[in-house]
């Protein structure tokens, strides 16, 4: 399935609510529809909503060129979704972390 989102007025800009929007918006689709794949696109150059469509689960798939403008298409999966609500994807990427620290740091 395909969704979209946009905050309109600047003054709302950078305050999270498109964050909140679309974390609350994919439980909706994971929970009450069968879907398997969420996805989305943004515009290259839209910086906010690529860090905040990242910060919901979404990953990079693809750059695709529409009507003369230059997208990023992004998507989450059932799984990944079921694992980010679990916990497991924040787990892991702080254990991603960790392990490059302790193997940058001199012994």
């Amino acid at each position: 399935a395909e969704v979209g989102i946009m905050i309109g007025a600047k003054g709302y800009w950078s305050q999270g609510y498109g964050t909140e929007a679309l974390g609350v918006l994919l439980d909706h689709m994971f929970t009450a529809y069968p879907f398997n794949r969420v996805y989305l696109h943004t515009l290259t150059w839209n910086r906010r909503a690529l860090i905040s469509f990242r910060k919901s689960g979404l990953r990079e798939v693809s750059q695709v060129r529409r009507s003369g403008n230059d997208f990023i298409k992004m998507e989450i999966s059932r799984d990944e979704w079921e694992a980010l609500r679990r916990g497991e994807a924040e787990d892991q990427t702080s254990m991603d972390t960790s392990s490059s620290e302790k193997s940058s740091s001199p012994s």
